[in-house]
């Protein structure tokens, strides 16, 4: 019985050492193959511990588990770099631009076939017409039934047959004068109606801006001298609302975009076309305010209201990220959403609103009224929104249009200084909804306007006659400008818009107290004194903060100061002034030089 149990246990670890070998071999194996020196650790999933064994295991299961091969382990792939932007794959491609090119030539070759057939008189102008319209029927078929395999060679044949249905419509009406007015009117509708079904068929955005393109381009490539302005405005809110559906069911922002711009380009040649609207007729301006007034729920309540949707209730429309096609993968992408119905809120009131108030002329007490209830209305949606909906950064925006109305209400009540500030409220605006959003994109929009903010400042401060020395509304208008700028470069995040926004307010300061001080008597030793206040205080905060840029714009501005106490102050200044101004400036630096080290709060310390 004993010489029994040492067999068993011998040939155990007879199989145990064989088991070791085999492992060594595949270990020095996977060695010669990664090499001893991987380029960086594998990070890796530990295998899920073995559930627990009721009873004690059999020798064959015991050796299995313990000597069998060891799981397959799969590493995690290491983080991508953030997507840079890249062309999109199908554009790198030959076919895309190569059917592109063999349409605009096809074009190009129909039009001058048919300046030559009239030219040489082969076929008279009906039969030119219906060679058009064959034309594009071709291309649309062909477009259609090739689509599920050609796609893009599908869209620009598509797109090609659209082209030539509107300028065999031009032709027949302007050119061979073949057709009256409501039938190519008729026309050109039909043709819009069928590229916006395309765009709906195919689910594809560009047929939308073509349509939308053609159908505001209507009115004008019929135009014949006479037109009826409440007629194109009727027709401008037609067609708007019909977009304005199509965007609410699919969302496109591009699609969008073009209807806006377009909209507003119509209105704004109905207003300034080639009657005046000082001598226009009521109507007309009936007409024309009315559509300002629909602009309103058509470029700013419809894509709130999107956006609302699709959070509170998303089956009412189709997901932003299935039916928007235009996001590109591998590229970077803002929340287009979020930053339009943002630039929305604000763009569309404040333009709805000035251009009333050129259709009518309003008084300044009109104007005025109209912005406070204008501010109401944003300042109503803003509570709605965050109270009701949960909207927080919509909110935002609308609390902070109402402000703005509010602020530019009061411009119309009192002085014009008061625009300055408002210009200034508004950047500032843009800004706060930057930070608010978290979206960079903001950030040119709100630096073009302080830089057109800040030209305006340094005219104003640059202008000796400004009057009264310091009580006066100029010179309260300009240092409130100054603080605001002062206020975004404490808030905004990048480091080089921080000193860009601080240093520009520190300039203006010092020259706003040149500006008003030195009309005084002995007024450049006042600013001389006020100078010297300020950067002494600005000097002791840079220290005591241990703020190194601070610090170095006080020395750099104490230099500034003493120079100006030589080459200004001591030709210009009574000689009692200059003794106080040199001994108290003296006294003054060397105080500071004395208890510098106390002063300076050095991290280190």
């Amino acid at each position: 019985m004993e010489d029994k149990n040492n067999n068993n246990l011998a040939e155990r670890v007879e199989r145990l050492e064989s088991a070791v070998e085999r492992l060594s071999a595949q270990v020095e194996k996977v060695l010669s193959a990664v090499g001893p020196k991987p380029a960086a650790p594998i990070q890796t999933f530990a295998p899920a511990p073995p559930p627990p064994v009721v009873g004690r295991l059999t020798e064959q299961q015991f050796t299995q588990d313990r000597f069998s091969p060891p799981p397959q382990v799969h590493s995690i792939p290491p983080s991508s770099p953030a997507p840079a932007f890249s062309i999109p794959e199908h554009m790198k491609k030959s076919e895309y631009w190569l059917n592109k090119i063999g349409m605009a030539l096809l074009l190009f070759g129909a039009i001058f076939l048919f300046k030559y057939s009239v030219d040489q008189g082969w076929l008279n102008p009906t039969i030119r017409i219906f060679f058009g319209l064959a034309l594009g029927a071709g291309l649309s078929v062909i477009g259609l039934r090739r689509y599920h395999k050609r796609k893009h060679f599908s869209q620009v044949l598509l797109g090609g047959s659209i082209a030539t249905f509107y300028i065999t419509g031009y032709a027949a009406f302007q050119l061979f004068h073949l057709i009256p007015y409501p039938a190519a009117f008729s026309l050109y509708v039909a043709i819009t109606l069928y590229s916006f079904f395309l765009a709906l068929k195919l689910d594809e955005f560009i047929f939308s801006i073509i349509a939308i393109a053609g159908g505001l381009g209507t009115p004008f490539l019929l135009y014949t001298g006479a037109g009826s302005v409440p007629g194109l405005m009727l027709y401008l809110c037609i067609l708007l609302t019909g977009a304005s559906a199509i965007y609410f069911y699919k969302g496109w922002w591009s699609f969008f975009w073009t209807t806006c711009l377009g909209g507003w380009t119509v209105i704004w040649i109905a207003m300034f076309g080639e009657k005046s609207l000082t001598y226009a007729p009521t109507l007309d301006k009936v007409s024309i305010e009315a559509a300002l007034f629909l602009a309103l729920p058509f470029f700013w309540l419809i894509p709130l209201a999107r956006e609302i949707a699709l959070v509170k209730m998303p089956e009412l429309v189709k997901s932003l990220a299935a039916s928007l096609k235009e996001n590109v993968t591998g590229v970077y992408q803002p929340n287009l959403p979020e930053i339009n119905v943002n630039l929305l809120t604000i763009l569309t009131p404040f333009g709805s609103l000035f251009m009333s108030a050129l259709v009518w002329d309003w008084e300044d007490a009109t104007s005025g009224v109209a912005t406070i209830i204008m501010a109401l209305v944003m300042a109503a949606g803003g509570w709605w929104l965050n109270f009701r909906m949960n909207f927080k950064s919509y909110a935002y925006t609308h609390s902070l249009a109402a402000l703005i109305f509010l602020t530019v209400s009061i411009y119309f009540f009192f002085d014009g200084d008061v625009l300055l500030f408002t210009l200034a409220m508004l950047a500032a605006a843009v800004h706060l909804i930057k930070i608010k959003i978290g979206e960079k994109t903001l950030a040119p929009l709100a630096h073009i306007l302080f830089g057109l903010i800040g030209c305006w400042v340094l005219f104003r401060l640059l202008d000796s006659s400004a009057g009264l020395a310091v009580l006066n509304e100029t010179a309260l208008a300009d240092i409130c400008v100054i603080f605001i700028t002062a206020g975004m470069g404490f808030l905004l995040e990048g480091a080089n818009e921080k000193r860009a926004y601080l240093l520009a307010a520190h300039a203006a300061l010092l020259l706003w107290f040149l500006r008003e001080l030195s009309p005084l008597i002995n007024g450049q030793g006042i600013v001389s004194v006020a100078w010297g206040i300020y950067t002494i205080a600005l000097f002791v905060i840079g220290l005591r903060k241990n703020l190194s840029i601070v610090t170095k714009t006080a020395m750099v501005t104490l230099l500034i100061l003493v120079g100006k106490l030589f080459l200004v102050d001591l030709a210009n200044l009574e000689t009692i002034w200059r003794i106080l101004l040199f001994l108290g400036f003296g006294a003054v630096l060397l105080f500071l030089s004395y208890y510098f080290q106390s002063l300076w709060k050095n991290k280190k310390g």
